[in-house]
């Protein structure tokens, strides 16, 4: 391919991006780029974390976007979204998805650090989502099966560190698969010992 046409295709590619995300506020640009960046496996380049410039791999960016998440200090990328519009950036496929990342959104958005099942599914209404064919279920799921939440007390529940893995890792099913692949195993035994029980 000649030169020139490279040239056009990089300023095409270029004037796409800024086109898309010109509209956006500043934290909501940040949070899309250190996406896509990670998304196409970019390495190297410098992304703005916080404001501060610097060198980062696609997996730092990553590792950045979790240590921000995982300090209570939440992500300005959400932040700056609507629930709405992190529903759309995540793309969850099914309810256990979908209502651990209205979770992830309370936890880091509204910076709530606990939620009830009422506040997922009423911000689920506000973004206008999916009805959830049973919340409850799916909070119970979350917490006792996939081990996405863990409970808080007082009914309340919070996102694990799995759980948070979990919601950065979409909309990438590829590296989604990975993680939930890493994830440690629940022991057999324990199961069997509290059914025995019960």
């Amino acid at each position: 391919m000649a030169k020139s046409s490279i040239i056009t295709e990089e300023f095409e590619a270029i004037k796409a991006a800024l086109e898309a995300l010109e509209p956006l506020e500043e934290n909501q640009r940040r949070f899309a780029v250190s996406m896509i960046l990670a998304r196409l496996g970019m390495t190297g380049l410098p992304t703005i974390v916080n404001g501060t410039t610097g060198p980062q791999s696609a997996a730092g960016a990553g590792a950045g976007l979790g240590a921000a998440a995982s300090s209570g200090t939440g992500l300005d990328g959400v932040k700056g979204m609507t629930a709405k519009q992190f529903l759309k950036l995540k793309n969850p496929a099914t309810d256990l998805e979908r209502f651990v990342c209205l979770g992830y959104y309370v936890t880091h958005a509204k910076e709530t650090q606990s939620f009830t099942t009422r506040d997922v599914t009423k911000l689920n209404d506000e973004a206008h989502g999916t009805e959830f064919s049973n919340a409850a279920a799916t909070a119970m799921n979350a917490v006792n099966q996939s081990r996405f939440l863990s409970r808080a007390g007082d009914g309340k529940k919070r996102i694990t560190t799995l759980g948070e893995s979990v919601v950065e890792a979409l909309p990438d099913r590829a590296k989604l698969k990975e993680v939930l692949a890493a994830a440690p195993r629940r022991s057999k035994a324990k199961g069997r010992k509290r059914r025995a029980k019960a």
